[in-house]
């Protein structure tokens, strides 16, 4: 993986796809909660795995080496979700402010995305920086 600015940008727009991933999942959900389209439940169960194999990929590159790290990111992936599934609702909220010309709320909701994002990467370079440190689960930050 690349170093300093690279990795992160790298990592923001592995997040973002990752969150897209969710996103389009919840959508379909919703959908045939309605709907009751029976494509679209496959093609539900074809994007969550989909985000599966994304989520492997990065993990595997973020935590190569370390089953025990790797079970730490596992663990605290639901966690993770849901930052990442509150990163995309927060600017989905952003941006229908923003058409309606609510301008200092679109704003609030666009940083809470961002913050979403930060938080996610803060909570990755944590799992990294008990593998780092060699610290155990049983430690508290």
């Amino acid at each position: 993986m690349q170093s300093g600015k690279g990795e992160q940008a790298l990592l923001e727009e592995q997040l973002w796809a990752i969150a897209h991933l969710i996103n389009i999942a919840e959508h379909l959900v919703e959908y045939t909660a309605v709907k009751q389209d029976e494509e679209a439940v496959k093609l539900t169960t074809t994007i969550r795995e989909i985000r599966k194999e994304t989520v492997n990929k990065v993990f595997n590159i973020l935590f190569s080496g370390s089953k025990e790290l790797r079970g730490y990111a596992d663990n605290l992936w639901c966690t993770l979700k849901h930052m990442l599934s509150a990163m995309i609702h927060s600017e989905e909220v952003a941006e229908k402010l923003a058409e309606e010309g609510e301008k200092t709320e679109a704003i609030w909701w666009a940083r809470l995305s961002r913050t979403m994002l930060v938080l996610a990467i803060q909570l990755i370079n944590r799992i990294k920086q008990i593998q780092e440190t060699g610290a155990n689960n049983d430690k508290t930050s």
